[in-house]
């Protein structure tokens, strides 16, 4: 039984009717082994506020942490954050409960947007670092992944992320994070994206 960390309701402007329904559900899997899930936040630049927008990092990390508290006593996670390289990981060994301080350490630092909101994206690189998380990785295995799906600075090609999924056979889920477009051109990461 893993300990249940509670959380305080995180408020976002961006959360009006079309979004306040959403809720994260837990991962159900007929596989008898234990599920693991790979939790991978973006905090690239392009998740800070653009041109009076409100920044869509508030979002994600609520949507973070609302996933985290859905599936914590169901299974066993890992933690990467990232921007244009992983910065942070909190990986299986150190348990669910690290994953949990680590995400309401992030929600308490005040200056955390500051700090960290920036650089460019390293999406495929992130998602790699996860796959190496899952030691002996099987169907019963999964990543999440919250993000804006821009990808403009990883070393990894395409074609090296789908072979490796392939191979593995774990599950990728990808929850894309954006605002409207509004009157402003769209990023060429949003051109092109959403692509792992």
């Amino acid at each position: 039984m893993h300990k249940i960390f509670p959380f305080k309701k995180l408020r976002h402007p961006i959360w009006r009717e079309e979004f306040t329904a959403i809720r994260s559900k837990f991962f159900r899997s007929s596989d008898p082994r234990p599920l693991r899930i790979v939790l991978i936040l973006d905090t690239s630049g392009s998740t800070g506020s653009a041109q009076g927008e409100p920044e869509l990092w508030p979002l994600e990390l609520s949507l973070a942490v609302d996933f985290f508290v859905a599936n914590q006593e169901r299974s066993r996670m890992a933690l990467l954050v990232f921007n244009d390289r992983v910065y942070n990981e909190v990986d299986f060994s150190s348990g669910n409960p690290a994953v949990g301080n680590e995400l309401q350490r992030i929600a308490a630092d005040r200056n955390f947007v500051k700090k960290n909101i920036k650089g460019r994206t390293a999406l495929r690189d992130a998602i790699l670092q996860g796959l190496q998380l899952l030691d002996h990785p099987s169907s019963a295995d999964a990543i999440y992944v919250l993000t804006d799906g821009g990808e403009n600075a990883s070393t990894h090609k395409e074609s090296d992320l789908n072979q490796r999924l392939a191979i593995t056979s774990v599950r990728l889920f990808a929850v894309l994070v954006y605002g409207s477009l509004g009157f402003r051109n769209r990023t060429p990461e949003e051109i092109s994206g959403p692509r792992a």
